[in-house]
Formats: structure tokens, sequence, C-alpha cells
């Protein structure tokens, strides 16, 4: 990547640092770069350092990332700030917070556009108001059920594994002779990097390992 090119990505990450408050060490954890590596970038003089390219894939990543998820959320909420102006339903900001569930003055300073809603807020209006993706929150939903079922079978399989455990070397050989080993690593590394995005994006990226158990013939 060409100088300018890397002062210009430099950039965008002090930008998106100092729109959000983050010190350098909460932008280096938010980027997986370690820290003492990161600072080196912003420094001046002798010790200042460039991204490696590797770094530079990652840091365009995050951003490809976040730009995908934030521009969604973005334009749904420009689509309700449009739709508040012209609506009738509501005489007062007062009236739509009390039906959404928010406060009326945080709602306020956010449709006369002072400040930004979370999340979580633009969504309950665009579901109220039918506007914007409903699948969204159908998946959202969804990914709730699925949580709470994963949640179960984790409680199964301790307790099945809790007795491998307990057991004698003759069971656990069982265990070893009846169950693919290939395929526990996968699961194990699946629900590992299943609680950080970033950390799993890395991993769906490198990893080719997949669960082919019941592809097999015993």
């Amino acid at each position: 990547m060409k100088d300018r090119n890397v002062t210009k990505l430099l950039a965008e990450i002090d930008a998106y640092s100092r729109a959000r408050n983050l010190s350098k060490k909460e932008m280096a954890e938010k980027l997986g770069i370690p820290y003492n590596t990161f600072k080196k970038w912003f420094t001046k003089g002798n010790t200042k350092r460039k991204p490696s390219p590797a770094a530079i894939r990652k840091i365009g990543s995050f951003f490809e990332n976040i730009g995908q998820t934030n521009s969604y959320w973005e334009k749904l909420w420009t689509e309700i700030q449009k739709w508040w102006k012209t609506q009738h339903k509501y005489k007062a900001v007062k009236d739509f917070a009390e039906e959404i569930g928010w406060g009326a003055e945080e709602l306020s300073n956010c449709l006369y556009g002072k400040e930004s809603p979370p999340i979580v807020v633009i969504e309950k209006i665009g579901d109220t108001v039918g506007i914007g993706d409903s699948n969204l929150g159908i998946a959202m939903q969804d990914a709730k059920r699925k949580a709470e079922k994963v949640k179960y079978l984790l409680l199964l399989l301790e307790d099945e594994l809790t007795w491998f455990r307990d057991g004698t070397k003759e069971v656990r050989r069982v265990y070893r002779e009846d169950l693919d080993t290939d395929d526990i690593g996968y699961i194990s590394s699946l629900l590992n990097m299943l609680g950080d995005e970033e950390r799993f994006s890395r991993w769906v990226g490198f990893t080719t390992n997949r669960f082919n158990y019941f592809k097999k013939t015993r």
C-alpha cells in the first residue's frame, strides 16, 4: 500500500476512535492489534512504524464489516426521521416515546438530529411503524431461541462428559473409538470463536476444518 493510502487509513482509525472517545489501547483491542505495535503507528520521529500488510488487511476488514452493519441502521434511522416529519398518528414525542418504551427527551434529541439512538431503539421503532427489514427482527428472535437451545445442549453435553470423566479408562476408550477427534476439535473451536466476532471472522477465513462425522461410513 502506498504511503498516501496508509496515511489515509491511519486518519480513518484516528477519526473513528475520536468520534467514539476510544483510547489508543481500546482501539487496538477492537482491531485485534497488539497495543505496543499499534501506538507506534501514531508516534513521531524514529519510533514511528508503518502497519504491516497483514495489519492493513485486518483494518480493512474491520472497517468493511462495521460499514456494512452501520449503513443499514443509518439508512433506517434516516427513513424514520423522514417519517416522523410527515406522520400524524402521534401528537407529541412523549406519546411516541411511551409506545416504544424509551425516554421522551432522549427520543426527541435523536429525532431532531442532536444524538444517534442505540440500534435496539432503531429496531423497535422500525418494527412499530413498519419501516425497515422485518426479517431482521425475526432473525434476532431466531438467534435468541437458538442460543437458548445451544445452552441446553451444553448442559446435556457437560453431564455426559462428566460421566466419562469420572468413569473407568475402559469407558473412555469406547469414547475415543466411537467419536472423531477432528470433529470434536472443530466443534470446540467453533464454540470458542463464536464468543468474539473479530476472532470468529479470522477463524472462518483461515480454517479448512469441517464437521464430517456423519458423512463417514462406519
